[in-house]
């Protein structure tokens, strides 16, 4: 066969009562030993809640062995941070039950009930918290139940409930905590007007319950279980985060204790863990809102309240949980604060559906919309990731970014109200400043007038009466104009001062206005982001790609005008220019734009920042794209290394950035080093993401083309048919994934000449190429020559030669004369016209395109060493056997090194240098090369599933035409395994697999064997021609049989 170029790829309350020693109810104790000690008793071993240490340096005591007085001691010391001696702990007995006086129940839960009960020797109301009578003899879930309280009794922080005691009332354990009287959060957010009323006051909340958290992880607890249900309001406003009966200790290191993996067998299975009781009134806290929307804690494989909890958590992986799943749950509260919602909603099987897959973007979409603080939304959405890793470390950085925020605020409304405050002045000290000056002009006026009154009596006293009777006048107009100047001094003042204080009001509200023009700016940033990146060809079908480049266009032409003067904003617009560019296939463009961010990103914000990284990638992809691997691949490997560094070897954008360099050295033909690349990248991506994320699926695409050129077409073909069918039915089947997972199934049927399963693919993609990009798009180009080479396969090599040069003049014009998808087209078009005799046409192709790979590729390049191979077989059929030879001489043993002795293409090297070293009577070396080849026949067929396969490759051991050759021991196992396949297939041609292996059985000297099988033959086999030969073989393998 010709060794063609590959093709393309693509809680009620009850009455009080003091119960007697002597009844069930009785609180006067027993004479059982400690709980801890009863524990003990049940299940063998000793249980202690140790947390980190504190960083004043105090040290948990371990529980010592004794009596369940010492028990006591050491547990209530240890929670100072002293170490009792023997004599101590013998002396500090254990409280009695007797003390408290049991009231009502207040909540009831999975596994306990709350009673209200009274301390008598203190003389304080408590919450005293029951194990329920089902449960006191299980192990597991009394070592969840001591947990719970002695994790409260050792979290010391003004937000977490302390615990006052641990104890048994007639061997019912409970433990007291302080009442807590209030309401909830839950109760606070669905009483509020509206959504965005108050969200001040709920986000200084909602940091208290960040610092509380950020407290207890630092203590290495996780909660497991936050909700608004969970938090509780006081009169005075403090805040307090309840019920930590689903927390866990973590170890040193973060994760979760040995314990951990029990978690799941503490809870029944069928119960609901949230209290369902109602106080009466706000006396008592409700710890659950009701309904049935997901927002009650479900304890079981799942435990917590779905509509809060993080994948990990719904999906039961406890191993996985740490404070980052304590952060997806602040998350949610916010989110709810925000937007009125948790993250998921509907009913409970929705929702805990929902948590499991990570469903996200309806919560991410809600936040964007809710007109909040964009600080809040962008914290919110950090915390909402599905990948744990991708969220904040722990709820101490929760917690200083709310901090952050609302110091911020309180910050801008200070230097409002500064401003406004000196405006005020300034308008006083006008007004003042004003007064003073019409007095002034009083004086000056009235001095003036005195002195021309006593110069004018000087000069003429005949005029004295005259001129007192105009002084008169005068002065009674200078008063007139005086009283009017201070009038209006004063109206200038009022006007001043209103002046100012409107300006004041205008500064706020012009401050208020531009916040929300920056809201509004971000928001429709987004938008517009999102909506370029989403409207590729695919969706926009080929009238809207000339409209949507047009937009791209002119935006490139303002931005190369320095119309944007933000270095950041223009960069920001140059790579999503970059990758709409990418996506429409308008590589140059691309490349420039792509350039363009990634200069100004590294300048801006350093060689490895997210952004710079992202865009990095990009512009590899481009250059991968047309063909200049040697420029892309030191691009791809930068950003891995930066990746690894700051994101560690594991995290999702180091392995999508290898999947896309694995892609790359599957281009170059190194093909055992894409292999382990795009392996490793596909576990980690499979085990965080998921097999259905479309980063999972590339990645596996990647490895199955790995798997397709190294000529595993079986393992090649199983991935691909997993990736079809999830595209198929996540997206449809004329999405373009699903359209270039199809057309990468019929490359492998190409390959193994299965042409009839392959033309009604590639019919159908390249009319969906045509459509969707129009005809000079890159996939449109690549789907006109894999329909060429199938054409070609089936032997109409007229219409080969014709799509041929269509593909070629395209290429030509949209790639250039070098690019690899051009040369494949000119290799495609030299080997039609040599099927078609047209020797001397080829010669000319095949040579150009062998200059442009040596050159660009190198010699062991696979493209190189397949136009090597193809070229050395024109020579033969020309008659230039030394010419051939001396090609074939080259290209086969650096196809042994690099494919391997038993690939498919090393066989067409060994076929072709064996056909000239028989033509020039070099027999003996042909001979060699033709057992070798028998060889890579005989690997190949048994790795197949295909009985055609097998029985024919055990045909050609028996029926060789050099005798050395034939080996009839080796085609019987061939042939055993053909029949066997075709047995279980019910295959029509099984008769004829028989007749193989009765001749294997023959030749291997078991006649009888042979016998029996051909006998099968004559009774399976239809009416044929061959039937005299089959009885025939009967009657020899009979004589033989006979003669032993």
């Amino acid at each position: 066969m010709d060794e063609r170029p590959p093709p393309a790829d693509e809680s009620n309350t009850a009455d009080s009562t003091r119960h007697d020693t002597n009844t069930p109810d009785s609180n006067a104790g027993d004479a059982a030993p400690s709980l801890i000690g009863r524990i003990g008793a049940i299940s063998g071993a000793k249980f202690r809640v140790l947390l980190r240490d504190e960083r004043t340096g105090d040290t948990p005591v371990p529980l010592t062995d004794g009596s369940a007085s010492d028990t006591a001691t050491a547990r209530n010391m240890a929670a100072d941070g002293d170490t009792p001696t023997d004599a101590t702990a013998s002396a500090q007995p254990h409280p009695e039950a007797g003390k408290y006086l049991v009231q009502g129940e207040i909540g009831r839960g999975g596994v306990g009930t709350v009673n209200k009960g009274h301390d008598q020797d203190l003389g304080r109301d408590v919450a005293m918290k029951f194990l329920r009578e089902e449960f006191r003899n299980e192990p597991r879930i009394l070592h969840r139940f001591v947990e719970e309280a002695q994790i409260g009794g050792q979290l010391q922080h003004p937000g977490i409930v302390p615990v006052y005691d641990l104890g048994t009332i007639d061997g019912r354990p409970f433990f007291s905590m302080k009442l807590i009287k209030g309401q909830t959060l839950a109760k606070l957010l669905e009483e509020r007007a509206a959504t965005a009323t108050d969200r001040g006051s709920f986000l200084r909340l909602f940091e208290d319950v960040c610092q509380t958290l950020a407290y207890a992880h630092s203590r290495g607890v996780v909660h497991r279980d936050l909700k608004p249900a969970n938090i509780m309001v006081g009169s005075f406003g403090e805040v307090q985060v309840v019920d930590w009966g689903m927390g866990k200790v973590l170890d040193a290191e973060g994760t979760q204790d040995s314990g951990a993996g029990a978690d799941a067998a503490t809870a029944p299975t069928s119960s609901v863990g949230t209290p369902t009781g109602s106080a009466t009134d706000s006396e008592i806290i409700a710890t659950v809102r009701t309904g049935d929307s997901g927002t009650k804690s479900v304890m079981g494989s799942v435990m917590g309240t779905p509509a809060y909890m993080p994948p990990e958590q719904a999906r039961g992986d406890v191993t996985a949980m740490d404070e980052r799943s304590d952060v997806f749950s602040l998350g949610a509260i916010l989110c709810e604060i925000l937007t009125g919602a948790p993250p998921y909603v509907g009913d409970v099987t929705e929702v805990i559906t929902q948590a499991m897959q990570g469903e996200l973007d309806d919560a991410h979409d809600r936040l964007a919309a809710c007109g909040a603080d964009p600080e809040m939304v962008e914290l919110a959405r950090r915390c909402l990731q599905a990948e744990s890793a991708a969220r904040p470390a722990s709820a101490a950085v929760v917690a200083q970014a709310v901090h952050d925020h609302l110091a911020a605020v309180e910050a801008r409304v200070h230097d409002a109200r500064v401003e406004a405050a000196e405006a005020e002045v300034r308008a006083a000290a006008l007004k003042r400043t004003l007064t003073l000056a019409a007095g002034l002009a009083v004086v000056i006026a009235a001095g003036l007038f005195a002195s021309l009154w006593f110069w004018k009596a000087a000069e003429d006293s005949a005029e004295r009466e005259r001129l007192a009777r105009l002084e008169a006048v005068e002065s009674a107009e200078n008063e007139r104009v005086a009283k009017l100047a201070a009038e209006e001094a004063e109206r200038v003042a009022r006007a001043s001062e209103q002046v100012a204080i409107e300006q004041t009001q205008v500064a706020v509200e012009q401050t208020a206005v531009a916040r929300r023009e920056l809201e509004r700016a971000v928001e429709i940033k987004g938008l517009i982001t999102a909506m370029l990146q989403s409207v590729t060809p695919a969706q926009a079908k080929r009238a809207d790609t000339t409209l949507l480049e047009g937009i791209l266009d002119t935006t490139a032409a303002r931005l190369a005008e320095g119309e944007v003067e933000d270095e950041l904003v223009a960069a920001e617009l140059n790579g999503l220019t970059s990758y709409v560019y990418r996506a429409i296939g308008a590589y140059p463009k691309s490349e420039e734009h792509g350039l363009a961010a990634l200069e100004a990103y590294e300048a801006a914000l350093g060689a490895e920042h997210p952004r710079t990284l992202d865009v990095l990638n990009n512009v590899a992809l481009v250059l991968l794209e047309q063909g200049r691997y040697a420029e892309a691949e030191p691009l791809l490997r930068r950003a891995i290394d930066a990746q690894e560094r700051a994101l560690g070897p594991d995290h999702i954008d180091t392995q999508v950035s290898a999947s896309y360099l694995a892609r790359l050295l599957e281009l170059q033909g190194r093909y055992p080093e894409a292999e382990v690349l795009a392996r490793d990248a596909y576990d980690v991506l499979e085990q965080q993401l998921g097999e259905d994320d479309s980063r999972t699926l590339g990645c596996q695409s990647v490895l199955a083309t790995v798997f397709m050129r190294m000529g595993r077409f079986d393992e090649a073909e199983e991935l691909f048919e997993q990736i079809l069918a999830i595209e198929v039915r996540d997206r449809g089947e004329e999405h373009p994934n699903t359209l270039a997972t199809s057309s990468n199934l019929a490359n492998i049927y190409v390959f193994q000449e299965r042409y009839d399963e392959a033309e009604p693919i590639r019919i159908r993609l390249l009319e969906a190429d045509r459509a969707i990009h129009g005809e000079e798009h890159p996939s449109t180009i690549r789907s006109l020559g894999n329909l060429a080479l199938l054409r070609q396969g089936q032997g109409r090599l007229d219409e080969a030669e014709s799509l041929f040069l269509e593909t070629l003049e395209l290429a030509e014009r949209v790639f250039g004369e070098d690019h690899p998808d051009t040369l494949t087209a000119v290799s495609s078009l030299a080997i039609v016209l040599r099927t078609q005799g047209r020797l001397d046409e080829a010669e000319p192709l095949l040579l150009r395109v062998l200059e442009i790979e040596r050159r660009d590729l190198g010699e062991e390049h696979r493209s190189t060493l397949g136009t090597t191979t193809n070229l050395g077989k024109l020579y033969n059929d020309m008659g230039r056997y030394e010419d051939a030879a001396a090609l074939f001489e080259i290209s086969l043993p650096i196809k042994r090194r690099v494919l391997g002795p038993t690939h498919p293409w090393t066989g067409v090297a060994l076929s072709g240098l064996m056909q000239a070293y028989m033509a020039l009577g070099r027999m003996e070396e042909a001979l060699e090369l033709e057992r070798e080849l028998v060889d890579i026949d005989v690997a190949y067929a048994e790795q197949s599933d295909d009985p055609e396969t097998l029985a024919s490759v055990a045909w050609s051991l028996l029926t060789h035409a050099a005798e050395e050759l034939r080996d009839p021991q080796r085609a019987r196992g061939l042939a055993e395994r053909a029949c066997e396949l075709a047995e279980e297939a019910g295959s029509e041609r099984l008769w004829i697999y028989l007749d193989t292996l009765g001749m294997a059985q023959h030749g291997s000297g078991d006649s009888a064997a042979a016998v029996e099988t051909q006998r099968r033959v004559i009774e399976l086999m239809p009416n044929t021609p061959y039937a005299g030969e089959m009885r025939a073989r009967l009657a020899e393998y009979e004589a033989a049989a006979g003669d032993s």
